[in-house]
């Protein structure tokens, strides 16, 4: 009989959801709340003014009545909370309940990382550990240091607050696999942040109970570990991290977290607030940099510019590219720094990262990406690397070879907003418009890691030369499956790395990004890299 009460309070909830319809229309009206959704509620549909709007107007008027019904919070708001504490069941789906009021996150495939149940293939691997490098290495050539920062998922530091179920599946996850397979094949240094964290755990609670952040204990212990790897990269800076006895330790009942608020429950389940407030007033000042670079800085809809923090008495210079677990880092990093810089942006590009090295020329460049992000790491990127041409000469195995004594421009097909001819040394191309396009003739695929392309060619002004390629699953060519280079008014040699695995032999290639008359002088590819079948999938 026990067991049946919560089924027969969810059935009474719902025989009240059914009637309140009929209620609500002898209830005085009022405007539903919100909830936070993070959308727009649907508008009133106007009157029908001719056949199509007519045909809409049913599903529009519904949208607009499940949005504004009077009850609708109380009533949403009340499931959640029958489902939470009669079943110990979250009513999001994003959401799981665990044990003394902890809630986790179930986005970006996380309860699948925590149960072992989507690993890297060691070819993954690999592009990661290519992309790393390659991003080090060209910032090292520009005498910039470089860091790689993940914070844990919070499921990483209080696995005993998981529900059960899930702890009796808990495998070896993706950082797992990432950060072993760096100390075996890479000299690179990535700050895992997971033994730093679960050290100090007993001390204070480090992450929100109904957020997926760290609160500002957990920001205090990874911000020191930050610095110290700051100070081991820098030869001509060094700082000590601010120590614990230089913060006053409080705790206040605060509203609940993001997860709480996906639940619609954030008024409801609060929680006590741990935050770190300096004895000493903090130095640094905050810089709004309105159009940067002269760009819009939008992700998800929203306006996230860029802003810098400047420290009087600071040394040197940090740009920091982070998503949103940097949040409460920055008070504790930015009084270290003369200028720091944040950009909330994961993968920076090559583009994007040469223009603000051009413009700031930081002392260190630091990547910060949460642990459940790295399954999406922008593997395609290429930064330019000379060991893209140690590679090439290295490599005999030829696939595709185009030079104005071996090829004739009928080889070139789908040309778009452009033409070829032939030249005395190479191919001409006038180009139209802005998005010039054709396509190579079909080439073998090497049972290689990758593919190198030398491209030797002559451009009109400054400007990125794009290669494009499909897989078997991917036939359209999309931005993802594409290379940038960039090209200087004049002749380029370029070379461009692109993934074999999984890769059909069609190629579509964009000379330039300006209008004028370019010359392709030669092109040729090679396979290059480890081979595929020595690989574990």
């Amino acid at each position: 009989m026990l067991r049946s009460i919560p089924n027969i309070i969810l059935s009474m909830f719902f025989c009240i959801i059914i009637a309140s319809p009929v209620l609500v229309t002898i209830m005085p009206v009022r405007q539903a709340a919100t909830l936070e959704e993070k959308r727009r509620l649907a508008p009133r549909p106007g009157v029908p003014r001719d056949v199509r709007q007519f045909l809409e107007f049913p599903a529009r008027f519904e949208s607009y009545f499940n949005d504004h019904f009077s009850l609708r919070s109380l009533l949403i708001r009340g499931y959640s909370l029958i489902r939470l504490h009669l079943q110990d069941r979250s009513a999001s789906r994003f959401v799981i309940s665990g044990s003394d009021g902890w809630l986790f996150f179930t986005g970006d495939q996380v309860l699948k990382d925590y149960c072992g149940a989507v690993l890297f293939s060691e070819k993954e691997l690999e592009f990661r550990r290519i992309l790393l490098e390659q991003k080090r290495n060209w910032l090292e050539e520009q005498g910039i240091a470089y860091l790689f920062v993940i914070p844990p998922n919070k499921h990483s530091i209080y696995p005993e607050y998981m529900p059960d179920e899930y702890n009796r599946l808990k495998g070896r996850t993706r950082l797992d696999q990432f950060a072993d397979y760096l100390r075996k094949h890479s000299d690179i240094a990535v700050l895992d942040l997971r033994e730093a964290l679960t050290s100090v755990k007993d001390k204070f609670r480090l992450y929100h109970k109904t957020d997926t952040h760290w609160n500002d204990a957990g920001a205090f212990y990874a911000y020191r570990k930050i610095i110290q790897a700051i100070d081991g990269r820098l030869a001509d800076w060094h700082s000590e991290p601010w120590e614990l006895s230089e913060f006053d330790v409080v705790s206040e009942n605060g509203k609940g977290g993001d997860l709480a608020l996906l639940m619609g429950l954030q008024d409801t389940l609060t929680e006590d607030r741990i935050s770190f407030r300096p004895r000493i007033p903090r130095r640094a000042e905050k810089v709004v940099l309105p159009s940067y670079l002269g760009r819009v800085w939008v992700l998800s809809n929203r306006t996230l510019d860029p802003f810098a923090e400047v420290t009087p008495d600071g040394r040197g210079t940090m740009v920091v590219f982070h998503d949103s677990f940097a949040g409460s880092l920055i008070p504790f990093l930015s009084e270290h720094f003369r200028r720091s810089v944040y950009f909330w942006r994961n993968h920076p590009d090559y583009f994007l990262l040469r223009d603000v090295v051009e413009k700031e020329r930081p002392d260190i460049v630091v990547e910060e990406l949460l642990e459940r992000f790295i399954g999406y790491m922008r593997t395609e990127q290429q930064f330019p690397s000379p060991e893209l041409e140690t590679e090439f000469s290295r490599s005999a195995d030829t696939v595709l070879h185009i030079a104005p004594s071996s090829a004739s421009t009928g080889m070139f097909s789908r040309v778009r907003e452009m033409t070829i001819s032939g030249a005395p040394d190479g191919f001409a191309m006038h180009v139209t418009e802005n998005d010039p396009r054709f396509e190579l003739p079909e080439s073998r695929v090497p049972d290689t890691v990758r593919s190198i392309v030398r491209i030797v060619i002559s451009s009109p002004a400054d400007t990125y030369i794009q290669l494009f390629y499909q897989t078997k699953d991917e036939r359209d060519f999309g931005s993802w499956l594409s290379r940038k280079a960039p090209l200087k008014k004049g002749r380029n040699i370029v070379f461009i790395a692109i993934p074999n695995l999984n890769r059909i032999g069609r190629l579509r290639l964009d000379p330039g990004a300006v209008q004028g008359d370019y010359i392709l002088h030669e092109l040729e590819i090679r396979g290059s890299g480890k081979a595929i079948e020595s690989l574990h999938p």
